[in-house]
């Protein structure tokens, strides 16, 4: 029998969630434990396990209780957990119109039953989803989520009583994906115009550098200590002091001010960050450590001398490709983002077959942040009895305005700097697990990398590998205290690799840079005209308000002036460094938005300032950094 109310709810469904829509209609509920009942209020309710969904007292009225303690925001995401028979959703939804708003209902019965009686107006927001498990959850937040996003959750009281544990999973997805997100934008979306223009300035350092696979197996079956920049670094301070002789030390930048303060020269420094961070290297001589970058590490930091310079050229940033690919390289290397990462492969790639970490705390236990001497010593994370919650905070604001300044930062600029990464240190407060299984602050990003490092555990065979740092715990890794983990460890001898040189291939290295410099100079050319004929007709537009016929003319050029810029695209290499200045505007580039005036006017002020980015940075970075090495090797 044809059921209106279901047809109409489920074609809506259909539009966003087609693995949801399947999945109800093979639902039967024949079976079913939902009974219909009333409230005190003559309000229809839903009995599911003997359990009324909604209070007894009102339905309504509980579900603009739980609505009225909610804010409305663009950046805010509301997890609705219970669809039930709709009210809580509706009344949520009739505030929240800025906000993103996923309903999660776990139990098929529910929905299949609901949608086929009540016609709920929130499903047919367009910010509003439904969902029922969670790779349905994971797969949608994946699209709506960003790092800016403000998570919240509600629910009534007898989803609590009912799935209280899957409510707790359920936001900590949500908060695990966000991280994600988060890392990913961290370690490469927002970075790649910086990387690729680092990289560049680095050419003609690479080419005259030896590659870290060149150390393969040096150190076969002995020791690593990978020194991060945690609070337990310096607890063990002591420790690493008096057994320098047993192990080969790698040492993360952040904690270098440390070392030093103790006397102790690592063997080997390791620098990945795309920003500035000459800061962390003041006062720092590397004439005695051998140092280990990757290609797009700042250009600035990568000028520093060193006793040797290796270059560790992950296959990551998509500048690198052409980068290994040029210079026939052939190895899987990673950082994805975090130098102690980088440590990690380089010690296995090196033949260690016991990996200690200490520093590695990926928490804020016990209030410390940094390690002392750290950039960021004066931050600590304290409990806010009042919020109910950890947040993170500067017992000398001037010490750390100072460490998060760089060179090219006039005072104002560094103020703002701090007070913003503060916020967003906060923002990014999560809780995970410490080595005993107590509940611990940490960071969205710590998240991500603590299961980078469980999911490379799970892929090491005859390697031990140990976290000394008493901070979050990591599966896969053995938590040992440092002086037992160093109790059977040999003696190990420093060996003397200062004769490496690059093994690379010149001569394809020498043609591929002649091709990409072609491609670019010619996409520099169509940029530059394409931005002219965005500008005039944008101007026109703001003027003329309607399409004219000379309006027409502009827009005519300007989309052929595209289409020859998409010809550009389709070169691999050429399309990747063009790409990462367009990644914020995509989605728009794939509408059409000639269809009036005012869609072309608001499209063109977003278009033109990425584009116009594009084109200095070729202008400026790209095709003189190419220039300049083709003189150096040609």
């Amino acid at each position: 029998m044809e059921n209106k109310v279901s047809d109409k709810n489920l074609a809506y469904i259909e539009k966003y969630n087609k693995q949801l829509f399947n999945k109800i209609l093979m639902t039967d509920l024949e079976n079913s434990n939902l009974q219909l009942s009333k409230t005190n209020s003559d309000e229809y309710n839903l009995v599911f396990n003997n359990v009324e969904l909604h209070s007894a007292q009102g339905a309504l009225a509980e579900a603009q209780n739980i609505a009225n303690k909610v804010t409305d925001d663009f950046n805010s995401l509301k997890i609705i957990y219970g669809l039930g028979l709709g009210y809580l959703p509706d009344t949520v939804s009739k505030k929240c119109t800025k906000s993103k708003i996923v309903i999660y209902e776990p139990n098929l019965d529910i929905i299949k039953l609901v949608l086929s009686i009540a016609q709920i107006d929130a499903l047919y927001q367009n910010n509003v989803f439904l969902v029922s498990d969670n790779d349905e959850f994971s797969t949608l937040l994946k699209k709506i989520i960003t790092p800016e996003t403000d998570l919240s959750i509600v629910f009534l009281n007898s989803y609590k009583t009912l799935f209280y544990n899957n409510i707790l999973d359920v936001f900590q997805k949500a908060q695990d994906i966000q991280a994600e997100v988060i890392g990913n934008r961290n370690t490469y979306i927002e970075k790649m115009p910086n990387a690729s223009r680092e990289t560049l300035f680095n050419l003609k350092k690479i080419i005259k550098s030896p590659n870290i696979e060149q150390l393969k197996d040096i150190y076969k079956n002995k020791t690593a200590l990978i020194l991060c920049a945690g609070p337990s670094l310096e607890t063990n301070i002591e420790t690493i002091k008096q057994n320098q002789d047993k192990f080969i030390t790698f040492a993360l930048n952040p904690s270098l001010k440390l070392l030093k303060k103790y006397s102790i020269i690592p063997d080997f420094i390791i620098s990945i960050d795309v920003i500035d961070n000459q800061n962390q290297f003041e006062g720092i001589d590397l004439l005695n450590s051998y140092f280990i970058t990757d290609a797009f590490t700042h250009s600035c930091v990568v000028r520093r001398q060193a006793k040797k310079h290796f270059f560790y050229i992950s296959n990551e940033n998509f500048f690198n490709y052409w980068v290994r690919r040029s210079l026939k390289i052939e190895n899987n290397l990673k950082t994805l983002g975090t130098s102690s990462y980088t440590a990690l492969c380089c010690a296995i790639l090196m033949g260690f077959s016991k990996i200690i970490f200490i520093g590695q705390d990926l928490s804020f236990k016990g209030g410390k942040c940094y390690s002392s001497g750290g950039q960021y010593e004066s931050l600590e994370c304290v409990f806010n009895k009042d919020k109910k919650q950890y947040e993170i905070i500067t017992n000398d604001f001037e010490a750390f305005k100072n460490s998060y300044k760089t060179i090219i930062m006039d005072d104002n600029q560094a103020i703002s700097g701090a007070k913003n990464y503060l916020k967003n240190l906060n923002k990014n407060l999560r809780t995970t697990k410490d080595v005993n299984g107590n509940l611990i602050p940490t960071k969205a990003d710590y998240l991500t990398f603590i299961k980078l490092f469980e999911d490379f555990a799970k892929t090491i065979k005859d390697v031990e590998l140990i976290n000394s740092s008493n901070g979050a715990n990591i599966k896969g890794f053995k938590n040992i205290n440092l002086k037992d983990a160093l109790n059977n460890s040999d003696t190990v001898e420093k060996l003397d690799i200062t004769s490496y040189e690059p093994n690379y291939d010149i001569d394809n290295f020498k043609k591929e840079l002649d091709i990409l410099y072609k491609s670019l100079l010619l996409s520099c050319e169509i940029l530059k005209e394409y931005n002219s004929a965005c500008e005039k007709l944008l101007k026109e537009l703001e003027v003329k308000k309607t399409f004219t016929q000379n309006i027409v003319k502009l827009i005519e050029k300007q989309k052929n002036l595209f289409n020859r810029l998409l010809e550009q695209f389709k070169n691999q290499d050429t399309g990747n460094i063009l790409s990462s200045f367009a990644y914020n505007i995509f989605e728009l580039l794939k509408t059409d938005y000639y269809q009036n005036p005012n869609m072309l006017v608001e499209a063109l002020k977003k278009i033109i300032p990425s584009f116009k980015r594009m084109e200095f940075y070729l202008e400026v970075y790209y095709l003189p950094s190419l220039a300049d090495c083709k003189t150096l090797i040609l």
